[in-house]
């Protein structure tokens, strides 16, 4: 399921794994993040993440997707600021091979959050926008830039992926982050 359990924090589940998985990718700084067990020929359990019935629609395949459909080798994580909300978490990331900038957002809370996301430097002319929430998996949007700024409503207990093209990789790494 998306949330595990279903009243309180949902520590388990699909939305725990893509808080581990933004957690490992922050905090960690590896190189790669990498889910043990795909399937093993039942229901999706603790340590899968589909099965035969569900493929790519599993929860928790698809809270993996959030992050491995958008972050592609070669990505180094980008500094971000969340202000607003605590329960709000995000990380970027920039891939100068393709020219992509990423963002996966978090919403560690029941109630839905108004994202606003600055763009730096160079905008795109239109980002893609991923969301799932209990219930509501993978859903497709276009975000549209509007005073060098993105924004969106992001369910409770929700991940949001945005991402587009840009030409600033320069000025993200300014300040020498990597």
């Amino acid at each position: 399921a998306w949330r595990v359990p279903a009243s309180g924090f949902p520590g388990q589940g699909a939305f725990g794994l893509a808080l581990r998985v933004h957690q490992a990718l922050v905090a960690g700084a590896p190189s790669a993040w990498v889910y043990w067990q795909m399937t093993d020929g039942n229901a999706v359990a603790e340590q899968t993440l589909t099965d035969d019935t569900l493929q790519a629609n599993s929860p928790k395949y698809v809270a993996l997707k959030h992050f491995s459909r958008y972050i592609r080798p070669g990505s180094r994580r980008a500094p971000v600021t969340v202000a607003g909300s605590s329960d709000v978490i995000a990380s970027a990331y920039v891939n100068a091979t393709n020219g992509s900038l990423t963002w996966v957002i978090l919403n560690g809370t029941a109630s839905p959050q108004s994202i606003t996301i600055a763009i730096p430097g160079t905008a795109a002319t239109s980002y893609d926008l991923v969301r799932s929430s209990d219930g509501s998996l993978w859903q497709t949007a276009t975000l549209q830039p509007s005073a060098a700024q993105l924004a969106f409503t992001l369910a409770g207990y929700g991940v949001a992926t945005v991402s587009g093209s840009t030409g600033t990789v320069d000025l993200i790494f300014a300040d020498g982050f990597e």
